[in-house]
């Protein structure tokens, strides 16, 4: 089970290589993990202030278009789980504790060394939480941007801030379906 788990492992490196979300990438010469040069790691810090400002713009589209109190129920929950995911995919500052582990983890890759039973029920129980994660990872993002298209005044999606209100005090998309889909890529791909 653990090489299932450290193939797991390197695919969700690749994701985060690929999404500049840690100041951490893979070094394919040497086969481990490095930090990265000043541009990866000053792209990660403007990512993150991107989905920063997601986060306030739910908040804002929350107090201002939100009718009802379940309405704003829902719609915290939905910032607070965004929240959360920011939390768990972002580095605040480079650290080198979480690359010498992994580095750790990934050097056992080609050991022949047999595991005792605890190490076998802690790779299942990884590989099982990375197979959630990986799940999670296109869940969320498909259902935010089908919530995006189908109803694009939810109060907390991006889209909901360009909806206006109209004489049967109804929320109503006012731009073109061009910038509705924008947004709900946006959304699609901040929620990766």
């Amino acid at each position: 089970m653990l090489p299932q788990v450290l193939r797991r492992i390197k695919r969700h490196l690749k994701y985060t290589n690929f999404y500049n979300c840690v100041f951490m990438t893979y070094d394919y010469n040497y086969k481990t993990l490095i930090l990265g040069d000043k541009s990866k790691q000053n792209m990660a810090l403007v990512w993150l202030g991107v989905n920063l400002l997601q986060l306030a713009c739910q908040l804002y589209s929350i107090h201002t278009k939100a009718s009802g109190l379940a309405e704003k129920a829902v719609g915290i929950t939905i910032s607070c789980a965004y929240l959360l995911t920011i939390l768990l995919r972002f580095e605040i500052k480079a650290d080198v504790v979480p690359i010498l582990l992994l580095n750790f983890i990934l050097g056992k890759e080609n050991s022949t060394k047999q595991y005792g039973k605890d190490v076998v029920i802690i790779s299942n129980c990884l590989y099982c939480g990375l197979a959630l994660i990986e799940i999670a990872m296109l869940l969320v993002p498909i259902s935010s941007f089908a919530l995006s298209l189908i109803t694009p005044c939810f109060s907390p999606l991006l889209t909901s801030l360009f909806c206006d209100k109209d004489n049967l005090n109804q929320l109503q998309w006012i731009y073109g379906n061009i910038m509705q889909f924008g947004l709900a890529i946006l959304e699609f791909v901040s929620c990766q």
